[in-house]
């Protein structure tokens, strides 16, 4: 039992609590949410890799984000409300994992991760697990029963890549948008492999080419849009772009001119009252050469 944190070094499979039949499992029927932060033990670790996180909820995935190797961590509370992804109340089962950002890199040197303060929101304020941890004994009350649905309603969120969606209009300066590959020649899904950034490859995203954009219908319906953005791996150490977030026209942020000697950067958007997004790439006022622009995890979160 912790009531700080607990220490782990990567790979981590799994970090769970609320096993089924677990006393903890129980109480989480009067809990509503769980936060945590997550930090790397030791800075600076020049030869640690990059990491990738991922929050699960109930055996469904709900976030993925990455801890890059030359910063202490996220240090900024990351908190998931239960009603996003089903019941407001339990019970309910949490889970991370932790893998090296780069799969064909085993090197895991300098990985000790610590995973801090993780707590649950509860009726009662009840914070941290060992707080929240029903009294042994044969007087304990039993748990009370699961409400069959939630006096309000609350809408569901769920992620969804935006290479699934159907773009409304898109031009590229060569070749087509790629979905979920890196930018090729100029005929389609000839690109050579997953968009890839900074030496992480990326299951899901768009594969670019400046001066280009994509649009796609949110409907209104979409609260965030997040992506990792920058030169893809393809182009070395060429290019320059700049990448462009619009909803209905209005540019909402841009990332400045970024190059192939860059680190990835980390776009995270309000698009809650957007109905047409945009992504764009530009050449960043000098060329064309080598700008091979990759979205990497581009993603909405919705409602259902």
């Amino acid at each position: 039992m912790f009531t700080n944190g607990i220490g782990v070094h990567a790979p981590v499979n799994e970090v769970r609590w609320a096993n089924t039949g677990d006393e903890k499992n129980q109480y989480l029927y009067s809990c509503s949410a769980f936060s945590f932060k997550i930090a790397y033990a030791y800075y600076p670790a020049p030869s640690r890799p990059d990491h990738i996180v991922t929050v699960t909820i109930d055996n469904k995935p709900v976030d993925s984000f990455i801890l890059r190797a030359n910063t202490r961590g996220s240090l900024m509370e990351n908190k998931y409300s239960f009603a996003d992804y089903g019941t407001a109340y339990g019970p309910h089962s949490i889970s991370l994992k932790i893998v090296n950002a780069n799969p064909s890199d085993s090197n895991n040197a300098d990985s000790h991760i610590n995973i801090i303060e993780p707590k649950l929101i509860c009726r009662d304020q009840l914070s941290s697990f060992e707080q929240a941890k029903p009294k042994a004994g044969p007087s304990q009350p039993a748990p009370s029963p699961a409400p069959t649905s939630d006096p309000v309603a609350t809408p569901t969120a769920v992620t969804k890549f935006v290479s699934d969606e159907p773009f409304i209009d898109e031009q590229n300066g060569y070749g087509p948008i790629e979905r979920d590959t890196n930018i090729g020649d100029r005929a389609a899904g000839d690109g050579t492999g997953p968009v890839r950034i900074g030496g992480i490859a990326y299951d899901k995203g768009l594969g670019m080419h400046s001066d280009g954009q994509v649009s796609i219908d949110l409907a209104g319906r979409c609260s965030r849009f997040q992506s990792d953005v920058g030169i893809d791996d393809t182009a070395g150490d060429n290019g320059s772009v700049t990448f462009r977030v619009l909803g209905d026209g209005v540019l909402l942020t841009d990332t400045g001119t970024l190059r192939g000697t860059d680190a990835a950067r980390q776009l995270d958007v309000d698009v809650a009252t957007v109905t047409k997004l945009t992504l764009e790439v530009t050449h960043a006022g000098d060329n064309w050469d080598w700008d091979h622009a990759s979205w990497g995890g581009a993603r909405l979160t919705c409602a259902a």
